[in-house]
């Protein structure tokens, strides 16, 4: 009899083990479905289900635009466990908030930089975008990325889990962020934290794509041509006719079921983008009404600009690679290059802001290459 109440109390105990496996897998799967349904995920991205143990109490900036003119807001979205790069970047092309058009920059090249030193310290402000932390990051690491937050006050924090396949959210939330908190900026630009940005010529090019566009929509609506505000658009390396990728194998795989058509809508390169803070008001709306899409450079430029019939302008300075080799000769005439480390940073800006610098005069083959590549008017326009 003994034996007997053993072998019951074991499958009892067998089936309370069975049962709890079976409602965490349900519980599990749930959320996973749900996160299948959300992003309509891919086979070969790992999925990090949302939990109520991973989300932390957002942190928002205390930099604002309240009272004041805002000529740029830089928006770096990050991890929260590379402070190197957040600080390499506040020391080189994130640094010139600090102090305006006026702290002695000696590029972009002379005739193009009247627009530059007209701006004023404390009108470029720069903000790290983050999502909440990762399982893995501990009681120690926490603590001090919030004292960075504190000392700083340039990151956003917000409560979605901060992986690969939530760029898009991270996106949709600096497009939210500045549209509520930062509406007076003229211009935004998107840079990932291995960009380097050439600030004053990014800034020189967007008030000439501004007038651009501008001068188009006097020509063709109601436009009044004294507005100052710049109209929306946005501006970056364009890529048109992008083929989906139907391969299983390959990283950016996305099945029917996600995205049916064969082509994907024109877009700019994610690296960096840049547009009018107009813009950004816009394609957070948009946001609101189209369908997630795990790609998030696409998915901004490309499917909420299109329903947001914003106008995408190329300019081939926005690099998608580095520029070779990465110095500040070869940065003289690019706004952004992709897939720098802290010390390519450094070197960068230390050469382009010494006074010291020399270039060799460009060949002719390379000035032909990049006249038949940035294909830009006598008056410095990109054509469309």
């Amino acid at each position: 009899m003994g034996k007997g109440c053993r072998t019951v109390r074991s499958i009892y105990f067998f089936g309370l083990i069975c049962g709890i496996l079976l409602n965490v897998a349900v519980y599990k799967f749930g959320i996973l479905w749900h996160h299948h349904q959300f992003f309509g995920v891919l086979n070969n991205i790992t999925v990090t289900p949302l939990s109520d143990d991973s989300l932390q109490t957002a942190i928002l900036p205390s930099v604002s635009c309240t009272g004041r003119d805002v000529e740029l807001v830089i928006c770096v979205p990050v991890e929260q466990n590379n402070s190197a790069k957040r600080d390499a970047i506040r020391q080189t092309w994130g640094s010139y908030g600090k102090y305006g058009g006026r702290s002695g920059v000696t590029h972009p090249m002379e005739d193009t930089s009247f627009e530059y030193m007209q701006i004023k310290p404390g009108e470029i402000i720069l903000v790290f975008f983050t999502g909440s932390a990762p399982s893995n990051f501990t009681n120690e690491e926490q603590a001090k990325f919030h004292e960075e937050a504190r000392t700083y006050g340039d990151i956003f924090q917000d409560t979605y889990i901060d992986t690969y396949e939530n760029l898009t959210l991270k996106s949709i939330s600096i497009m939210k962020w500045v549209s509520e908190e930062c509406p007076n900026t003229r211009y935004v630009v998107k840079a990932d934290d291995d960009v380097y940005l050439n600030v004053p010529l990014l800034v020189n090019s967007l008030w000439r794509h501004a007038k651009y566009v501008k001068r188009r929509l006097t020509q063709t609506s109601n436009i009044s041509p004294n507005q100052t505000f710049p109209p929306p658009f946005l501006a970056g390396l364009k890529n048109n006719g992008a083929r989906v990728i139907r391969d299983k194998k390959s990283k950016w795989y996305t099945p029917k079921e996600v995205y049916k058509d064969k082509i994907y809508p024109s877009y700019l390169s994610g690296p960096a983008y840049a547009m009018s803070g107009s813009a950004a008001l816009s394609l957070y709306q948009a946001s609101l009404r189209v369908p997630l899409f795990w790609m998030e450079d696409i998915y901004i430029t490309g499917l909420c600009a299109k329903v947001a019939q914003i106008p995408l302008l190329p300019d081939v300075r926005f690099k998608f690679r580095k520029t070779p080799p990465p110095s500040g000769c070869a940065f003289r005439k690019a706004i952004s290059g992709h897939g720098y480390t802290i010390t390519q940073m450094k070197r960068i800006y230390n050469e382009l802001n010494s006074r010291l610098l020399k270039c060799p005069l460009p060949t002719r083959k390379s000035l032909l290459s990049s006249r038949n590549s940035t294909r830009l008017r006598k008056d410095g326009f990109v054509l469309l």
